[in-house]
C-alpha cells in the first residue's frame, strides 16, 4: 500500500536534497590552483626582477650600517687561517659534471680599530663556524662567480657584526680562495 496523507490522497515523494556535483567541486578546485601556479609563473618569471648584487651595492649597505660608529683609533685586523670546506653535493650538478668539490678560504677582517679587534677575538668560534656554514650550503657554480665571491664576503662581514652585536667588521679580504 502507498502512503496516503490524511485526506486520503496519495502522498507525494520527497525530492533529495540537492548536492553539488563532484565534478564541478573538482572542475573549481582545479581552476583555483591552476591560476595559483599560473599567478606565481608570472610573478616570479616576469613580473619580479631580482637585484643584481654587486660590489658597489653591498659597499652602500655596509657604509650606510657604520655611519652610527665612527673608528676611535687605528684601524685593526683579525687573521683567519685557511680552512677546507667541502661544497654541498646537491649544488655540484649545476656545473661541476657530478662531482664533490671542495673549498680551501682564507681571509682576514677589517676592524673600526684595535679594541675591535679584541672584542671579535673572543667570538672567533662563532665566526669560523658561520664561514663553515656559509660555504658549506653553496655550490660549485656559486663560488666561482665574482658575485658569489662578493656575496660570501658581505655574509661573512654581516655575519661577524651580528655575532658582536655591533658593527665592528668594516672589510673581509680572502688571503686564500681556492675551489676545487
Amino acid at each position: 500500500m502507498s502512503k496516503e496523507n490524511k485526506e486520503g490522497a496519495p502522498a507525494e515523494p520527497k525530492a533529495p536534497k540537492a548536492k553539488p556535483p563532484l565534478t564541478i567541486l573538482l572542475l573549481a578546485t582545479n581552476l583555483i590552483a591552476a591560476l595559483g601556479a599560473v599567478g606565481t609563473v608570472v610573478y616570479t618569471k616576469v613580473l619580479y626582477k631580482r637585484p643584481v648584487i654587486t660590489e658597489s651595492s653591498e659597499r652602500e649597505k655596509l657604509s650606510d650600517k657604520m655611519k652610527a660608529k665612527r673608528p676611535v683609533g687605528p684601524p685593526g685586523s683579525l687573521i683567519f687561517p685557511p680552512v677546507t670546506v667541502n661544497l654541498d653535493p646537491a649544488a655540484a650538478d649545476q656545473g661541476g659534471q657530478g662531482k664533490l668539490h671542495f673549498a680551501t678560504i682564507g681571509f682576514t677582517m677589517a676592524t673600526i680599530d684595535k679594541e675591535a679587534e679584541s672584542k671579535l677575538q673572543e667570538i672567533r668560534p662563532l665566526i669560523e663556524d658561520k664561514l663553515l656554514t656559509l660555504v658549506g650550503k653553496r655550490g660549485y657554480q656559486d663560488l666561482t662567480s665574482v658575485q658569489g665571491r662578493y656575496l660570501l664576503r658581505s655574509q661573512l662581514r654581516e655575519s661577524a657584526n651580528q655575532a658582536a652585536k655591533e658593527a665592528l667588521v668594516t672589510d673581509v679580504y680572502f688571503t686564500e680562495f681556492t675551489v676545487q
